[in-house]
């Protein structure tokens, strides 16, 4: 992981994350299926960000009153765009749609975390 013929051994943080070795510590994928059954408002989806490879989506849109804008979220290490529901709340009262996405390899995403 060190830069080869630096005097200084300065670290090649890039190597570092492309390491599977490091990558299956660093990231925590976690799965679940799309649809979420019972709940107005909510749409699961896919975007194709690569031939053959989707990313997931939820699209929460506020309840009593139409959306003035929305609100793209991306979840932290180890969280799903399926768990948007408890930061959802705090927009919907500001008449916001919250879409959030999740990254390859979580939840329905195809791929793998890079």
């Amino acid at each position: 992981f060190f830069r080869r013929g630096s005097p200084t051994r300065e670290m090649d943080w890039g190597a570092l994350w492309d390491s599977p070795m490091v990558s299956a510590v660093a990231f925590l994928p976690q799965r679940c299926a799309k649809g979420f059954y019972g709940a107005p408002g909510v749409t699961d989806g896919d975007l194709e960000v690569e031939e053959g490879i989707t990313v997931g989506y939820r699209l929460l849109k506020p309840q009593q009153v139409n959306a003035k804008a929305v609100v793209i979220m991306f979840h932290g290490n180890a969280e799903l765009a399926a768990s948007a529901a408890l930061q959802a709340e705090r927009f919907e009262a500001l008449a916001l749609a919250v879409l959030a996405l999740d990254y390859r390899g979580y939840g329905w995403s195809g791929g793998s975390p890079s």
